[in-house]
């Protein structure tokens, strides 16, 4: 396959038999390969960026509403709760 990088096709075996200076150019040529790749696409990816920046802007939206919903529900049954109290106090005389 010669579409696989190089460490695939190898084995650990291998690896410990070959020089060092095999496996330092044979890093940099899959790296000098990968970067080739990703500059190709350069584009691409920036506009992946900017629709996945825009969903996770709603997401946080709409996380930031849920979050604001239950504290207000949580304020407005303290309230409620303080207020029957009350009634129930003047009511008693208190």
């Amino acid at each position: 396959m010669p579409d696989r990088r190089f460490e695939d096709k190898l084995s650990i075996q291998d690896l410990s038999k070959m020089k060092q200076k095999d496996i330092i150019i044979m890093t940099y040529m899959q790296a000098v390969k990968t970067n080739g790749t990703v500059k190709r696409h350069e584009s691409e990816m920036i506009t992946v960026q900017k629709e996945m920046k825009d969903k996770i802007g709603i997401k946080e939206l709409e996380r930031s509403q849920k979050l604001t919903n239950r504290i207000m529900y949580i304020a407005g049954g303290i309230l409620v709760a303080f207020n029957v109290f009350d009634r129930i106090a003047q009511y008693l005389g208190g």
